[in-house]
């Protein structure tokens, strides 16, 4: 009875162990809302971002740009009614879709309608949508106080221009002008108070330095 029960218990730890391992990617493509298609190893990195792997490289895509199927498939496979960021970007996603159809003016394609359909069906998460709207606003604001406060305490010593000392009017003249308008003149009058000087300095050093009458 030993016996029997291992034999039994190994095949059914083999099958569990089996079943553990994930299933390996394979290529496929995927459509974004203007009609590109990307084709290679899809993975979905977070609830709002899928990766193309190919050989010629990883493109990351918002799972609100894509198509819907695609979108369905990646971004609906759990319940997101209440996932406001989601839904905000799809909006954005199909309103940039829908202006898009219109520049190109093509009578033929019914994209514009298309648009304008799944925009109505959207709009029962408007709630959702505004709510994470606001908090868009409020981080905004956020961002807008910091960034207001720090430059002004940074320039508020910059609103006086410097100017130089040499550079100021009245300095440069006061310096040139004795030695550039006057030329060697300027120098005369130095030299004959000096003169004078000396003739003082003699005439109070001594007596032998005093003018005689003439004769």
């Amino acid at each position: 009875m030993l016996g029997g029960a291992v034999a039994i218990c190994v095949p059914l730890y083999a099958q569990t162990d089996d079943g553990a391992k994930p299933p390996k990617p394979e290529k496929t493509s995927v459509t974004k809302l203007n009609g590109t298609k990307f084709f290679g190893i899809v993975e979905v990195t977070d609830d709002y971002t899928i990766r193309v792997s190919n050989d010629s490289g990883i493109t990351r895509l918002p799972i609100a740009q894509l198509g819907d199927a695609d979108f369905k498939k990646y971004g609906l496979n759990k319940d997101r009614s209440k996932d406001g960021r989601l839904w905000y970007e799809r909006k954005e996603a199909l309103e940039d879709s829908k202006a898009d159809n219109r520049s190109t003016k093509d009578s033929k394609s019914n994209g514009s309608s298309l648009v304008e359909i799944r925009l109505g069906e959207i709009a029962a998460f408007q709630p959702v949508i505004a709510a994470y709207e606001k908090t868009l606003g409020s981080k905004k604001s956020e961002k807008s106080a910091a960034g207001s406060t720090n430059p002004a305490e940074k320039t508020s010593g910059s609103d006086t221009p410097f100017t130089p000392m040499f550079s100021q009017p009245g300095m440069t003249g006061s310096l040139a002008e004795p030695f550039t308008g006057l030329g060697s003149s300027a120098l005369q009058p130095i030299s004959g108070a000096a003169s004078g000087a000396t003739g003082v300095i003699q005439s109070a050093t001594g007596a032998a330095s005093l003018p005689t009458a003439p004769p």
